[in-house]
């Protein structure tokens, strides 16, 4: 049969009639289109039924147009440079070739005359010559030939378009000069005034440790009352949508939103980044095949550095599902998650978009519960074109290794606080919400919108939260959990949280460059937050020794003549220190018996111990933004190799 003969079959007839497929094959994959939507050709693909060579060559056959190998053949010199890569990978076609006005293009899709007509005007051709290859190799063309630009797009292209907002530009003049400036004085001081120096600097750290804890008490208090109202996504969407049938469970336990009809769901795109992480591949690949969502629309993009040798075989050896991609980020700088996730956005199909780390374990019906809140969203926007797009839902974090030691239960108890008491009370508050570094889900033109993550801010998820904020988008968090594995270990602990507690240094400084532009563009609820947390955070721990310190020593009556305190700073740092603290621990408490119960909330008493350890990795983070603020020191993961305890997460 001729190449236009079966130009005019369905593409599973063709396929049977070369003896790819079975008709007992064509026949499931129609009835899971039916069912959740998506290709016939990538259902028959995710099936196993077909290889991805085989079936695009049915397409070529279909089309009647020849197959082409990517692999072994060139596009001309220079073609692709005007164009976008992310363009590229949206559109699922490439231009090849121009032999006068003959142009001849590269699809892995059947294009509409209308697309056509579009694309030969574009190039100013009398005609279009087309072929076909698979999506596979028009994604790894544009890896080879766009490499200059991917790199650039993926480093600097926040930078450069935006050089206000990126941590890369460093201080401005007056923040030096202030910077300079403070410090002269601040030695001045000790040298010849000493007693008035340690008065005010004891006064300023009481003051920035009263700012640092009321904010927390403030947020937590009204997120224990809102966060019940966290969930109402689900009932204005089923409300909004009653025609789609109601809720259905979720594996999780949890309501999972039935609503809208499975095939008209959208695609969904899932960023991992692993590095040196080859022990924990098979896990996440697991733990993301469980979310209840159709693989047909699903994209997951395994991110791996280029010279990560061992994590790339590790993957490979895992040969993962075919909704799986292993996209591997040529070498740069910096060497950073921020970097890495933004080469990924380039090649991302989804219209939402999550990033989850390598040793997450997400509830199953957490894009299910997510989508909802973006449908929740559009409903008010559709009633109240006011209301500020959402750009991002912020999932919550936890430990599934929590009792593994006190190091593991006092780091639960701090992200039960952070993300069960803490960001639903900055909600409930309309203050802008700094994100965690996953389970962030995101609209994907908004967030390329954003300019993606900043590469040079070690936080570049808390970061992204306040540009968010700048640029007036709101961002929610719902009721969901992701598992993540808890640092187990002191030293791996220090390495994170010194980065953590470096990057809001950075962003506070970012923040600061211009105040009043910063508030006139984020707002008062944006600027108070900016001061309240993400400045204030950082100075929290490092004047942490310093409000105990003083305080120890003026309750037990240590006298020294120089740093004879008077009494109503005396009596203020010890009311501070000890309130703030039982204010803390309290706090720490409720969110760990929420959570587990009294066992776990017992180890708040441990708190202000595990401050101490906060304050070295304030004052180690404060070190290293001088020094080398860019460095990424990576977390470990896999470290809990234990069985897993009754009522522990798997």
């Amino acid at each position: 049969m001729t190449q236009r003969e079966e130009a005019h079959k369905p593409i599973g007839q063709i396929l049977v009639s070369a003896g790819h497929v079975t008709e007992l094959d064509v026949q499931n994959a129609l009835e899971s289109q039916r069912l959740t939507g998506g290709r016939v050709g990538q259902i028959l693909i995710l099936d196993g039924a077909i290889s991805r060579l085989d079936f695009y060559a049915g397409l070529a056959s279909q089309m009647g147009v020849p197959f082409i190998n990517l692999m072994e053949n060139s596009p001309d010199a220079g073609i692709l440079d005007d164009f976008e890569p992310t363009d590229l990978v949206q559109a699922e076609w490439i231009p090849f070739h121009r032999d006068g006005g003959v142009l001849t293009i590269v699809t892995s899709i059947p294009l509409t005359p209308p697309a056509l007509e579009e694309i030969r005007t574009r190039f100013n051709a009398d005609s279009i010559s087309m072929n076909v290859t698979t999506n596979w190799d028009i994604t790894q063309t544009v890896m080879r030939y766009c490499r200059a630009r991917l790199l650039f797009n993926a480093a600097e292209a926040l930078a450069n378009n935006s050089p206000d907002r990126s941590a890369k530009s460093g201080l401005r003049l007056w923040q030096k000069i202030v910077t300079g400036a403070l410090a002269c004085a601040l030695i001045a001081g000790f040298i010849f005034e000493r007693t008035p120096t340690v008065v005010t600097l004891l006064v300023v750290a009481n003051v920035l440790f009263l700012i640092a804890v009321s904010f927390r008490t403030l947020t937590s208090i009204v997120g224990a009352f809102s966060r019940h109202d966290a969930d109402v996504v689900a009932q204005a969407i089923a409300a909004a949508h009653a025609r789609t049938g109601g809720l259905d469970d979720g594996e999780s336990g949890e309501p999972t939103p039935n609503l809208v009809p499975e095939p008209d769901l959208p695609v969904y795109t899932i960023l991992v980044p692993v590095f040196h992480e080859a022990n924990v591949v098979t896990k996440v690949i697991h733990h993301i095949g469980q979310l209840d969502w159709p693989t047909a629309k699903l994209q997951v993009l395994l991110i791996m550095e280029e010279d990560d040798v061992s994590t790339i075989q590790a993957c490979k050896d895992a040969r993962p599902p075919e909704y799986v991609d292993l996209l591997i980020v040529p070498a740069g700088s910096p060497m950073t998650k921020p970097r890495a996730c933004n080469f990924a956005l380039m090649f991302a199909q989804g219209d939402f978009l999550v990033i989850f780390d390598a040793e997450d374990r997400p509830d199953p019906n957490q894009l299910r519960v997510a989508y909802a809140a973006f449908l929740a969203a559009d409903e008010a926007t559709a009633l109240d074109p006011t209301t500020k797009p959402l750009v991002c839902v912020q999932a919550s974090l936890n430990y599934f290794n929590s009792r593994q030691n006190v190091l593991t239960r006092m780091f639960t108890l701090e992200y039960s606080t952070w993300f069960d008491g803490m960001l639903p009370g900055m909600e409930a508050l309309s203050l802008p919400i700094p994100l965690g570094g996953t389970s962030n889900h995101f609209r994907t033109p908004l967030l390329r919108q954003l300019g993606g993550w900043d590469p040079y801010n070690v936080t570049e998820d808390a970061d992204l939260g306040m540009r968010a904020a700048v640029a007036k988008f709101r961002i929610t968090t719902i009721n969901s959990t992701t598992w993540e594995e808890a640092c187990s270990e002191v030293p791996a602990w220090i390495r994170q949280r010194t980065r953590w507690i470096k990057g809001y240094m950075v962003t506070a400084l970012v923040d600061a460059r211009f105040p009043v532009r910063f508030l006139k563009s984020a707002g008062w609820r944006g600027a108070f937050s900016s001061f309240a947390l993400i400045a204030s955070t950082p100075l929290l721990f490092l004047s942490y020794p310093l409000v105990w310190g003083f305080t120890i020593l003026t309750y037990m009556g240590v006298r020294f003549s120089e740093f004879d305190l008077p009494p109503v700073f005396a009596t203020a740092a010890v009311w501070n220190a000890v309130v703030g603290n039982l204010c803390v621990i309290a706090l720490a408490a409720y969110a760990g018996w929420r959570r587990q119960g009294w066992r776990l909330a017992s180890y708040a008493l441990v708190n202000p111990a595990y401050w101490f350890l906060h304050s070295y990795a304030a004052w180690r983070a404060f070190g290293q933004l001088i020094l080398k603020p860019f460095s990424w020191e990576k977390t470990p993961h896999g470290l809990d190799n234990r069985p897993l305890e009754r009522g522990e997460v798997t």
